[in-house]
């Protein structure tokens, strides 16, 4: 992509005051793989490879202001959409059973650690009475 795409695209969302920079990120992401698959598919039909003026007319067709206005409402909705999924995902996994297990698991482990330090504590009083005797 040529810094004149690459600006037209930016300004685009600059316009859109609500377009977070994820969401910039996708737009320009999604503009080249429908960029690519266009001209691809076209490589296809003619049979040979696409000369500049001809990468170029696509690259035009695709910079319209409804296009990246499609483009634009896909990244949002793909954006909320992996924010709702992620959401939903760490509420699940972070209720209040898992809450009392976690509490339960560190009640366990601290009641172990504390049987090992006494046995160490005891074993150790007769082991270092016996070097100094």
């Amino acid at each position: 992509m040529d810094k004149s795409t690459f600006d037209k695209i930016n300004n685009f969302c600059d316009r859109h005051k609500s377009v977070s920079d994820a969401e910039r990120d996708t737009v320009i992401r999604k503009f080249l793989e429908t960029m690519f698959n266009a001209m691809t598919t076209k490589e296809t039909q003619k049979g040979s490879s696409l000369s500049p003026r001809e990468i170029k007319d696509i690259q035009d067709a695709l910079l319209t202001d409804v296009n990246l206005v499609n483009i634009l409402v896909a990244a949002q909705q793909y954006h909320t959409t992996s924010e709702d999924l992620l959401l939903q995902k760490f509420q699940k996994n972070n209720g209040k059973s898992n809450f009392w297990h976690s509490v339960w698991t560190s009640i366990a482990a601290n009641a172990i650690y504390s049987v090992v330090l006494i046995l160490g504590f005891i074993l150790g009083k007769d082991l270092i009475s016996s070097w100094l005797s």
